[in-house]
């Protein structure tokens, strides 16, 4: 997978712990379709491209943007996936996944507000 650009250690620290709480949920939740978790990962690869360039060519944009790039896309692209991952026999176990995925998103977008931009 490609690593994303950290604005800082703390950001870095805030979105790992995110991303691996996406990755070993979604796991778990397609253990019996490798297929969907490579398309999830293929996915999240398109959105850590975009915030790795962020502002590439360009002077627009702004830091708190940057930071919000990859929970934001992610908790999209979560949300849409599990809604079409859902079945009447898996119902529950997805509603549970999304309902904490996107409580924990919400957490993380107000975590990186309190960042401050630093040099290291």
């Amino acid at each position: 997978m490609i690593k994303p650009i950290y604005a800082s250690i703390q950001h870095e620290i805030i979105i790992k712990k995110y991303l691996d709480l996406i990755f070993t949920s979604m796991q778990d939740i397609c253990r019996n379709d490798k297929a969907r978790y490579k398309d999830l990962k293929d996915i999240s690869e398109l959105i850590i491209d975009y915030h790795n360039n962020y502002r590439k060519g360009t002077t627009e944009g702004n830091y708190i943007d940057f930071l919000s790039i990859i929970p934001i896309n992610f908790s999209c692209m979560i949300s849409g996936f599990l809604a079409g991952f859902e079945t009447e026999k898996n119902k529950k176990e997805v509603r549970m996944y999304r309902f904490m995925l996107s409580d924990y998103a919400h957490e993380v977008i107000a975590d990186l507000e309190k960042l401050q931009l630093e040099v290291e």
